[in-house]
């Protein structure tokens, strides 16, 4: 599908933002990231077609690694040493805290003039403000607790749905299994383990208690509950393929695509991969497709959902400098023009962080992530990244993620000597 530039500028032009003073003739913003995969670098560029089309100058600064960690540890030595760049990729908690510290300016100014408080959804924009000030963009949503599925490995062994139960899932596997075919397809990488370990504790927990394990809850951690979801993860690593340690995510999608693996549990930038590669995204059993569904759970109907979304903050080069120059001015208001978005999340995977978008021009596979998105928020069981997406000391959540990839790493570590290692954690992390 192709898109075309020229919608932002007549956007950018009708918009209040317009009615204030012009831009200065230097509008460069450089733009720190970690969009290297193939999929994530052709979506996040629309962004920078879009930008320079309105005039901009985009100065790229992209950091390899997958999951942003490379991409932090370069930002903070950056800001520290006074050469912070125009705008980079923090989530919007850690966006939050450098704000506090005075290295981010707020975007009240273009939220105000395109109506953000009514666009972004109520969890989201929670994320975004500080003393009601905007500190960061939430450019997309990412749906996590998704379960990937090859439909034409999964009809070779005669299965004609994506499993609901981890009873079902065990079923498949046991075919799988004889036919020679990898079950899960996983990279050995602790925040990838981390991923599997949340969308699993959403779905035998429930939205609450994934809450309450972001938030260190001992009474979470030392439940029944947390000794069922390690044993699942125990019994998904027995399903994995000796190639699984340290192996970057995307590369852990193709075999999904190739059909040397049937399932994948990854966050929606996968379907990215999926759609770079020419397949087809469905819901339902289709010839040729991967198919998509939540991460099995206890209950059949659960509005849990979990999201993560991806945000560009505007740092300054002086410590508590508060105006944001005309270049971050014009990026920010490009990341949430509908035509951006549009463009953006149709390679991403993802769906808009604003709603509105026309929800026909996209794949049954967001356009469901889009309706559980509605209904989680309207629930209020929408719940943010246990990793990133809460106001959480990282040190906590960061203890979550070791110790669940240590457990699923470690086939003589017990569910129990897990729940007592987490506990540890969790304390010495307080």
């Amino acid at each position: 599908m192709r898109w075309h530039i020229g919608g932002l500028a007549a956007f950018l032009a009708a918009s209040s933002l317009m009615s204030a003073p012009s831009f200065a003739a230097d509008k460069s913003v450089e733009v720190l990231h970690f969009f290297t995969s193939g999929s994530e670098a052709k979506a996040f560029y629309q962004f920078k077609d879009k930008f320079e089309a309105a005039g901009g100058k985009w100065i790229d600064s992209p950091v390899a690694g997958g999951g942003g960690d490379a991409h932090d540890t370069t930002l903070r030595a950056r800001v520290l040493a006074g050469d912070g760049p125009g705008a980079a990729m923090p989530k919007c908690p850690e966006a939050a805290r450098w704000y506090k510290e005075g290295y981010i300016v707020n975007i009240d100014e273009v939220a105000k003039a395109n109506d953000w408080d009514n666009k972004l959804p109520e969890l989201v924009r929670g994320f975004a403000k500080v003393d009601d000030h905007y500190v960061c963009v939430p450019f997309d949503i990412h749906r996590i607790d998704w379960l990937w599925g090859n439909a034409d490995v999964l009809a070779s062994v005669g299965v004609a749905e994506m499993p609901k139960t981890w009873d079902e899932f065990d079923a498949v596997a046991a075919k799988l299994k004889a036919s020679g075919k990898i079950v899960l397809a996983a990279g050995g990488q602790e925040w990838q383990d981390g991923t599997i370990f949340q969308a699993v504790a959403l779905g035998i927990g429930g939205p609450d208690y994934l809450s309450k394990l972001a938030e260190g809850d001992d009474a979470a951690i030392r439940s029944d509950t947390t000794r069922k979801v390690f044993n699942r993860m125990r019994t998904l690593s027995t399903y994995l393929d000796p190639g699984y340690p340290n192996r970057d995510w995307n590369l852990t999608s193709a075999l999904v695509t190739k059909g040397d693996a049937a399932f994948q549990i990854m966050g929606d930038w996968a379907k990215g991969e999926f759609l770079l590669s020419g397949k087809k995204m469905a819901t339902s059993m289709t010839p040729g497709a991967i198919l998509c569904a939540p991460v099995p759970g206890d209950k059949l109907d659960r509005p849990g959902m979990i999201m993560v979304s991806n945000a560009l903050a505007f740092f300054t080069k002086t410590k508590d400098q508060t105006d944001a120059s005309d270049g971050q001015k014009l990026l920010a208001a490009t990341l949430l023009s509908p035509d951006a978005e549009l463009a953006y999340t149709s390679y991403k995977g993802s769906v808009p962080s604003i709603m509105g978008v026309d929800k026909s021009q996209y794949d049954p596979c967001a356009q469901k992530s889009m309706a559980d998105l509605a209904a989680a928020n309207g629930a209020k069981t929408l719940v943010g990244d246990l990793y990133t997406m809460f106001p959480t000391p990282p040190a906590i959540t960061a203890a979550v993620r070791q110790v669940a990839s240590k457990q699923f790493n470690t086939p003589e570590m017990s569910s129990d000597d897990a729940i007592n290692a987490l506990a540890d954690a969790v304390d010495l992390a307080k």
